[in-house]
């Protein structure tokens, strides 16, 4: 398995979580395999904790990893580009309807968006 190579000047955290991300999708950290631990990381490249945990944190937001009570990294199978909008949809609905935004207003915005990108 390769190594990941730190490139100073450059900030930790996005390196970090390409690597393990691009680890996990091309199958090098199968379900079920266990990452580094953030300590392990932070020895061998002599780095401080939080770019690791940025990253581990970013990986785990898009369902890569689980991070677990004991600090235990484990690898999930990764979400669909399809479930990740959904998840990330129902986040944003939830929100609207909270701050009492009708289904129009929702559908308005969604309009709105829309237009901006497509």
């Amino acid at each position: 398995m390769s190594e990941l190579h730190i490139q100073s000047g450059k900030d930790l955290s996005p390196q970090i979580y390409e690597f393990y991300r691009n680890k996990i999708c091309f199958g090098d950290y199968k379900p079920g395999d266990r990452l580094p631990s953030y300590k392990s990381l932070s020895e061998k490249y002599a780095i401080s904790y939080s770019p690791i945990k940025a990253a581990y944190q970013a990986l785990e937001r898009e369902g890569f990893i689980r991070l677990t009570i004991k600090g235990s990294i484990v690898v999930e199978q990764p979400k669909t580009v399809k479930e990740n909008i959904a998840s990330k949809l129902d986040e944003m609905l939830q929100t609207a309807l909270d701050f009492g935004a009708a289904k129009e207003d929702i559908v308005e915005a969604i309009d709105f968006i829309m237009e901006k990108y497509c």
